[in-house]
């Protein structure tokens, strides 16, 4: 018998048949998994400590000091700590580390947060200490990895295949082994987190210090300053904005990851959108939706700085330490900064208001006023219009009356006209003693906004229907008199507006832009069609299922 016939009658299969490949596999598969037995079984004897314990050292300690002790409740605790402490806190920080302006934004945002229920709320405070532990581990590795790749080349060669791997390979497979090592929880959760969301900060930290030019780095070296100097007074802070946009892209990276940390048993709001998710639960959709996205927006607000904040109180306090053997420095910096135009107030004297002005405000603010006065007037009678969703015990309240401040009563539209009143009557006070000074918020731009909002959340509460389940309900002449003093409001704003004097830095286009009013358009439309709409439903299970 020939070679060929010998080939013929074989039965394995020829270079051309794709089954060839069976007999060529590399079994990549196994070796992973006996590396990982190995490392979960002998590698402590091999070393003479447990390495896993010590890798996760810093992450559960920082989560049983901050985020969540599992029973031991310190003060500082973020999940232990009253609504207001949390709301409060990131007051204090947007407000050093931008302005007082994002601080009340901060503080704002989280108390709606909490409006939602207190299941959202537990998970909202979850998250915070989540995201902020994940972030702090990033930037302590991230950071002066960064640095460390910007000044050695071989360092950065090696780290970029890395890093490149990091953010192509899917999360969910790097997942399991650490699921393995460490079991489901925050731990685990957090370390993949980093995984996925470090690279940004590592990349732009290394593009900040290369990108610093190179005259000025040879300039300090000729005046004899060490290298730690070097970095320290010329690199890092040139480098400076790179580091804060990589801060702010890595907080943005984790806060995504928490769909995937919920999967690994990390809890927050992304477990709570996992759920909605799985449950096709719209409600639970939308409101853990609503609370992740204000989340997001707090956070992202806080670390992402901007050139028109002006300096921070950090620096105001680094400046003052600098200047405290010479205050006068201070003083003519300020000078400068007036010569210069940096200062606001150098810009020019803004002009009181002029009577057309006043009229207008005068208006808005006894619309506002009545407003006011209609919170402490009957809203509802007999049962709780919009408590009556959620509470039982406000479907027969039969002989009482509520105001739109009561919880049965306004509830919460009550204190939004409340809110939007007190910011007109606070816009024509500042705008008659400290005109210009304050922001386009409190002038004639905010004043129509807080009016037309007053008005549309009056009328909302006035055309939203009691639930079914109501025995007897009767509205109030309070939800009436908010309705007037919105359309006063609304009416003594546009009257202001129309009549205030403004010169436009830059001349307007020629060209009319039609994107912008088809936009505006569909803004009050929706608005409108959003006060008509239902904005509750009755989820009990007795409005369903009937005694009959």
């Amino acid at each position: 018998m020939g070679i060929t016939s010998l080939i013929q009658e074989s039965d394995q299969p020829g270079l051309g048949d794709n089954k060839v490949l069976d007999q060529f596999t590399i079994p990549v598969g196994d070796w992973a998994e006996q590396i990982v037995r190995w490392v979960d079984t002998k590698m402590e004897d091999k070393i003479g400590f447990d390495l896993l314990a010590v890798i996760e050292w810093p992450f559960k300690i920082l989560f049983r000091t901050f985020v969540k002790s599992g029973g031991h409740h310190p003060f500082w605790e973020i999940t232990d700590m009253p609504w207001w402490a949390v709301c409060l806190i990131f007051f204090v920080i947007g407000s050093a580390f931008r302005n007082i302006k994002i601080g009340l934004f901060a503080a704002g945002a989280l108390a709606v947060c909490g409006m939602l229920g207190i299941e959202y709320w537990d998970e909202v405070s979850l998250t915070l200490g989540m995201v902020i532990v994940s972030v702090f581990l990033c930037a302590m590795i991230g950071i002066p990895l960064g640095v460390l790749c910007g000044r050695v080349d071989g360092v950065w060669s090696a780290v970029r295949p890395a890093l490149d791997a990091m953010q192509v390979v899917h999360s969910f497979v790097y997942m399991l082994p650490f699921i393995f090592f460490f079991g489901i929880g925050f731990e685990s959760s957090t370390m993949v987190t980093m995984i996925f969301a470090i690279p940004p900060l590592i990349r732009l930290t290394n593009l900040g210090v290369r990108q610093v030019p190179e005259d000025v780095v040879e300039a300090s070296r000729a005046y004899g300053a060490p290298e730690w100097r070097v970095l320290l007074d010329v690199q890092l802070p040139l480098a400076r904005p790179a580091i804060m946009t990589g801060l702010n892209q890595t907080l943005l990276l984790a806060i995504s990851m928490l769909g995937i940390a919920a999967l690994m048993g990390a809890g927050g709001l992304g477990l709570l959108v996992f759920r909605a998710t799985a449950n096709l639960d719209v409600a639970l959709g939308a409101s853990a939706g609503l609370a992740l996205f204000t989340v997001a927006v707090v956070l992202d607000r806080i670390s992402q700085t901007q050139a028109t904040d002006g300096m921070n109180l950090f620096a105001r306090i680094n400046r003052a330490v600098v200047a405290r053997r010479n205050p006068e420095i201070l003083l003519a910096q300020e000078e400068q900064a007036a010569k210069t135009g940096d200062n606001a107030a150098s810009a020019g004297a803004f002009s009181p208001l002029i009577p057309r002005e006043r009229q207008g405000a005068y208006l808005a603010a006894a619309g506002a006023i009545i407003s006011l006065v209609s919170l402490f007037l009957t809203w509802g009678n007999d049962a709780g219009l919009v408590s009556g969703y959620a509470r039982r015990d406000d479907l027969d309240m039969v002989g009482q009356s509520f105001n739109g401040i009561s919880a049965s009563g306004g509830s919460w539209f009550g204190l939004l006209i409340l809110t939007f009143s007190a910011l007109i009557i606070l816009s024509l006070i500042v705008s008659m003693y400290r005109p210009g000074e304050v922001g386009r918020w409190l002038g004639p731009d905010g004043t129509v906004f807080f009016a037309v909002a007053s008005l549309i959340t009056a009328c909302s509460y006035a055309v939203i229907q009691e639930t079914v389940l109501v025995t007897e309900y009767s509205s109030g002449i309070g939800t009436y008199i908010a309705i007037l003093g919105g359309i006063m409001a609304t009416v003594g704003a546009g009257i202001w507006i129309s009549a205030t004097p403004y010169s436009s830095h830059t001349p307007l286009k020629a060209k009319v832009n039609y994107a912008r009013i088809v936009i505006a358009v569909g803004c009050v439309v929706w608005t409108v069609l959003a006060g008509l709409s239902a904005w509750s439903f009755d989820q009990r299970q007795d409005t369903i299922i009937t005694p009959e």
